[in-house]
């Protein structure tokens, strides 16, 4: 539908993007300069171009936009590179530069973290995980995924490769509870043999969604495209799925666009433990999405007969904000008369909107001046009787 990710900001944390800027299918990015910075929080320095190549796989399911052999899922979008992973070795230190990340990307105003990454055993064993512990509570990574995702940061994270081991379940960090956690499934959507399975040692359901991490097209070094398996990859394929849905309902908090995502899954009420809520669907989740809010991301399904008067109060002296009324179900399409009241009672507005949609925009409330003002509707499905918009 057009959407690759324009205005949207995703951070990439991964274990190096070894040559990526040499790399013919990411040419756009460093030509349109939209690699907004990079960081190295294993060696704590500005350069990522030279350690492992993971990264430079992982972001290529996202950036890549080499027409007739790359294109991944939000290429204009833009972005920050964190190394926060020594492939080398396995140390609980990992986990405190995931943090580090989050933080920096927080301070950012990061839209989307994809983080392909996942711990469960160190090199130290005394240090490792349990899978009792994979509750969203208890692993550092874990815990700043859910931080971040409160400060309204979409985390998108790889579920884990541990399906049929003896570990099996997702690993950290996710188990957090308001990340999406993304499982692999083939080309014919059944479930990839290695994608971690749920659910989180408190019961939630996870994976969230799932996306395609068997034999999935990357880019390899030498400008060329291999294919991997891994939901190191369908973890990016899906982020940028994210990107251009929530490009696309730019209205939407944090919270609504995890909400639309896993309603997307093709099993959203018969979640299991395999394929959590179902492989995602962007058409779905914008159909959903532009069904059900208003240009400012008011729910209006919830209550078929609930009026809502936005913002309110309204900052009369800011000219970029439209003083709107979203509509309930039950008023969509109809024919509706609305009069607006000052505080003494006089009629001020009064006029019949027909067809109503999600929402109507009142200009008159930016000539009235400040004060308390009272809407009547006709006919009125609610039982209140009248709305109350305060003029700031």
């Amino acid at each position: 539908q057009g959407f690759m990710g324009e205005g949207m900001v995703i951070a990439v944390f991964d274990s190096g993007f070894k040559d990526a800027d040499k790399q013919s299918y990411f040419h756009h990015l460093f030509q349109n300069k939209k690699i907004l910075d990079t960081y190295d929080f294993v060696r704590g320095e500005k350069s990522v171009f030279e350690d492992d190549e993971h990264g430079r796989m992982t972001l290529s399911c996202i950036a890549a936009y080499e027409i007739n052999k790359l294109v991944g899922t939000a290429p204009k979008a833009d972005f920050y590179l964190f190394r926060t992973e020594d492939a080398s070795s396995e140390f609980p230190i990992e986990e405190y530069n995931w943090l580090k990340a989050a933080e920096v990307a927080d301070s950012l105003g990061v839209d989307i973290v994809s983080s392909s990454l996942g711990y469960t055993d160190f090199d130290d064993n005394n240090s490792s995980y349990q899978t009792y512990q994979m509750d969203g509570k208890t692993a550092v990574s874990s815990r700043a995924a859910q931080i971040l995702a409160q400060k309204g940061v979409v985390v998108v994270s790889s579920a884990g490769n541990e399906g049929g081991s003896s570990w099996n379940i997702i690993s950290a960090p996710a188990d957090a509870a308001d990340i999406l956690s993304i499982g692999s499934v083939n080309s014919r959507e059944a479930i990839s043999y290695f994608s971690s399975r749920g659910y989180t040692a408190d019961g939630r359901v996870k994976p969230d969604v799932l996306a395609m991490g068997s034999s999935t097209a990357v880019g390899d070094n030498y400008n060329k495209v291999t294919f991997a398996n891994g939901t190191s990859f369908s973890c990016p394929t899906a982020a940028g799925v994210i990107a251009g849905f929530w490009q696309a309902n730019p209205q939407l908090s944090s919270k609504q666009v995890l909400n639309y995502i896993r309603r997307s899954g093709k099993q959203y009420d018969t979640p299991d433990a395999q394929y959590g809520y179902g492989v995602l669907s962007f058409s779905k989740a914008h159909y959903l999405a532009q069904k059900e809010t208003t240009s400012y991301g008011i729910m209006t399904n919830k209550d078929s007969t609930q009026i809502l008067c936005y913002p309110n109060p309204y900052p009369k002296n800011n000219k970029d904000t439209l003083p709107t009324i979203a509509w309930g179900a039950s008023y969509q399409g109809k024919t509706i008369e609305i009069s607006i009241f000052d505080s003494s009672a006089k009629l001020v507005f009064e006029e019949k909107l027909a067809n109503i949609e999600k929402e109507s925009i009142i200009n008159i409330f930016a000539t009235l001046p400040k004060g308390e003002y009272l809407i009547s509707i006709k006919p009125n499905y609610s039982q209140q009787k009248s709305w109350r918009w305060i003029i700031d």
